[in-house]
């Protein structure tokens, strides 16, 4: 889910992804900003990859009927929606679970 929740949250926050770019080692100079983090992107999916992480929420056994419920329970984590630089209503909280189905 991480890769969704980043892409997400691109456009609210370019520069924090343009750090991450430059932690992977990509430069971000000649790029804009939003281009460094797509690539920031692109390396935790790798990464992700790499140490066999699933990469959707039915390889750890969520169905697709709980994604709704998983949805309203995020949406009332106020700590966690504090965190996120990108307000999320429960509609889109949805889309991206569906993306990471």
């Amino acid at each position: 889910m991480l890769p969704q929740i980043m892409e997400f949250n691109l456009a609210a926050d370019p520069s924090k992804f343009a750090d991450i770019a430059r932690a992977f080692g990509f430069g971000v100079c000649g790029p804009s900003e939003i281009d460094a983090g797509k690539k920031a992107i692109d390396a935790v999916k790798s990464l992700l990859k790499e140490v066999k992480i699933p990469e959707r929420l039915r390889e750890i056994g969520v169905s697709k009927k709980e994604l709704q419920e998983i949805a309203i329970d995020a949406a009332e984590d106020k700590i966690l929606l504090e965190m996120n630089p990108r307000k999320a209503s429960v509609e889109e909280i949805i889309e991206i679970l569906e993306r990471s189905f």
